[in-house]
């Protein structure tokens, strides 16, 4: 049974929809990554989970108990918190406290411990992460790493079956936050606290945990151990979130046992173990995805011939760009001393990993492509770019500066364009914020108002003119 059960959750900000139904499963002692990019949803998923903000749909099952996240009760909420602690991204530490009087706040307050026991209980927990030595130090005092590890203190002291993190780890420089995820893991699976760990960190998700959860939108798009994530994506955004992937386009051609025969660049080839395949048609677009570091890099025949074009070493790898049909794609190879070197340049053939590719469903945009190859060039599906080029040149062609006012009013404020004068404002004239702005313009020979209330433009505008030239031309 699980430890924690979400279901059909929905949160909505007005007309935006953040969650649209989302279901989640945390088994008991378990980490559970949610990862996504960002306006993905998890953080809000997070914060209903707590009741930091109400859900206006949803139901919660925690250690056999039903929470409803709609329309909780105040009595409801406090009995889940008393089970839960937050590790905030911030981490919401009291400025005037000590660390030993922040990790000792909810022991005293929320558990009724007597402040001597508290006191001991809290000095064990900062030994357990380091900070024994800094028990009096202020905030202040304390480094972001060491902020972060109170934080941590404070929320694990309470001894919480489930523990919720939004992004711990994100106020850190790159090597305290792999210490400290590395901390964080070892601490997690010596008391053996349920979690879930919001990030946007791919590698700090899959070291840290043992389900992930990918969102995209308000919704999941997949879940799993990191290993199926990585190795199984189910999607084309899956793959490219988690980890590097090249997508190489082709056409399935159908299988050959339990080999898919993919078309690309007009050979067919034949992709060993290519998945499940779902949505893919026979004779429709689809996708080889492949990890970088799943490439055999050689100079005999094999399956895809290329030519390296960009060779960058790294030490522990050598990253390769090799033009397929035009295409760019990376190739990894690690060890590099143990392999065969590659100069730009050289022609290469790239072999398949068994097991290594997915075979995915084309994109919308692939499919068009190639069902209307015809219909993508010239202006044949551009009507609407051309009128509006053919109409900025118009607007600002000095031949055309007579051109009906419909393409020059949406330049001029709503309230210029009305009231008396409303004719040489639309023509281009702006108010002078010193004259009267409804009166009419006097040209200076007659003392009356010239055509379409614009003023002579070869006479000069005179002091004190109730309107000025504004950024047209004038009239020819």
């Amino acid at each position: 049974m699980a430890m924690l059960e979400i279901k059909n959750l929905h949160k909505s900000f007005g007309s935006l929809e953040v969650l649209k139904g989302v279901s989640l499963e945390v088994e008991k002692g378990d980490v559970v990554a949610i990862l996504g990019p960002s306006g993905s949803g998890k953080t809000t998923f997070l914060r209903c989970v707590n009741f930091l903000e109400t859900a206006d749909q949803g139901e919660m099952i925690f250690d056999g108990e039903p929470f409803p996240l709609h329309g909780a009760s105040k009595k409801d909420i406090a009995r889940f918190r008393m089970k839960t602690a937050f590790v905030f991204q911030n981490y919401n530490l009291f400025r005037n406290k000590t660390a030993i009087q922040n990790v000792t706040e909810g022991l005293i307050v929320a558990r009724k411990m007597p402040k001597a026991q508290a006191l001991d209980v809290g000095m064990r927990m900062l030994e357990k992460v380091g900070l024994a030595d800094r028990a009096d130090s202020y905030p202040s005092q304390l480094s972001g790493g060491q902020q972060q590890r109170v934080a941590l203190a404070r929320a694990v002291v309470i001894e919480p079956s489930v523990l919720l993190f939004d992004e711990p780890l994100s106020n850190l420089d790159a090597k305290l936050r792999e210490s400290m995820r590395d901390e964080l893991r070892a601490l997690q699976q010596r008391l053996g606290i349920t979690s879930l760990y919001v990030t946007h960190d791919q590698s700090e998700a899959m070291a840290i945990s043992d389900k992930e959860v990918i969102m995209k939108d308000g919704v999941i798009c997949q879940q799993g151990t990191p290993q199926e994530i990585y190795e199984q994506p189910a999607s084309r955004f899956v793959a490219n979130f988690i980890g590097k992937a090249n997508f190489i386009d082709g056409i399935f051609k159908g299988r050959d046992g339990e080999a898919a025969l993919v078309e690309i660049g007009g050979k067919t080839f034949s992709i060993p173990a290519p998945g499940k395949m779902e949505g893919v048609e026979v004779g429709g677009a689809c996708c080889l995805t492949v990890r970088p570091e799943s490439f055999l890099l050689t100079k005999d025949a094999g399956a895809l011939p290329g030519t390296v074009s960009r060779a960058t070493y790294y030490g522990a790898k050598i990253e390769y760009e090799v033009m397929l049909n035009e295409q760019p794609i990376i190739v990894e190879v690690y060890n590099p001393q143990l392999t065969e070197r590659f100069s730009v340049g050289d022609a290469v053939t790239m072999s398949l990993i068994e097991g290594c590719v997915r075979v995915l469903k084309g994109s919308d945009r692939q499919q068009h492509k190639h069902h209307n190859d015809k219909k993508d060039t010239g202006l044949y599906n551009k009507p609407v770019s051309f009128l509006l080029s053919f109409c900025c040149y118009l607007r600002f062609s000095s031949r055309f500066t007579a051109f009906p006012c419909v393409f020059r009013c949406r330049f001029v404020p709503p309230a210029v364009q009305s009231g008396s004068g409303a004719a040489y404002r639309r023509r281009g004239w702006q108010p002078d914020p010193e004259c009267d702005p409804g009166g009419a313009c006097p040209t200076p020979a007659s003392g009356t108002t010239s055509h379409r209330g614009t003023p002579d433009p070869h006479t000069p505008v005179p002091p004190g003119c109730c309107a000025r030239p504004g950024p047209d031309r004038p009239r020819r």
